[in-house]
């Protein structure tokens, strides 16, 4: 885009394989319009709605504690005091913000921390970017997962269950606590994340 005229930092071209280094655009494909449009509805779309909470689904949300999944996927945050988005009408390249009072100081529920964990060497796709090794990859929030059908970064997990059984590195504790579960909670915990 205009505002970002190469992939993330001048060194991390250097560090993709030539391949795909080749592939990239070189000049700005975007003068702007698009990529402010682009912010602008993102920041004003709503979360999925949220599932039918069923006592399975409480009893799950109590087994997804137990398991400290919350450590990475915290259900809680918060937006700042004063939410602001970019005006898609800006005269660019000036951009103004319009102050958004319904985004301003609102707890959210997206279960996750938005930082970067190492998921173990099976997930690993070794391309670092921004800062983040090839084995790194930030929490995503699990807000939507029952309207999903595919799973993790690459979407190579089928399920849900499938998705926990490829967590490793920093989660392999709580992986193989989910593992040791009884299927009565096992089902009971996937239950609460289709709720989500």
């Amino acid at each position: 885009s205009y505002l970002h005229h190469t992939e993330n930092t001048p060194s991390y071209l250097g560090m993709m394989p030539q391949k795909l280094a080749n592939m990239l655009p070189q000049p700005p494909n975007d003068h702007g319009k698009i990529l402010l449009s682009l912010t602008y509805f993102q920041s004003l779309v709503a979360a999925p709605p949220r599932g039918e909470i069923t006592p399975e689904v409480k009893k799950g949300e109590q087994i997804f504690q137990k398991l400290e999944c919350a450590v990475c996927h915290k259900p809680d945050a918060k937006t700042v005091a004063v939410a602001k988005v970019p005006d898609p009408d800006s005269p660019l390249p000036q951009i103004r913000y319009l102050e958004v009072k319904a985004l301003s100081g609102k707890t959210f529920h997206p279960y996750s921390d938005f930082l970067l964990h190492n998921m173990g060497w099976e997930l690993a796709d070794g391309i670092p970017q921004e800062g983040a090794r090839g084995g790194e990859w930030r929490s995503p929030p699990l807000w939507g997962l029952g309207h999903r059908r595919f799973f993790l970064h690459d979407g190579r997990a089928k399920s849900i269950d499938e998705a926990v059984k490829l967590h490793a590195g920093q989660a392999q504790e709580v992986k193989e606590n989910y593992n040791a579960l009884p299927s009565e909670d096992k089902q009971a915990l996937l239950a609460f994340l289709q709720s989500l």
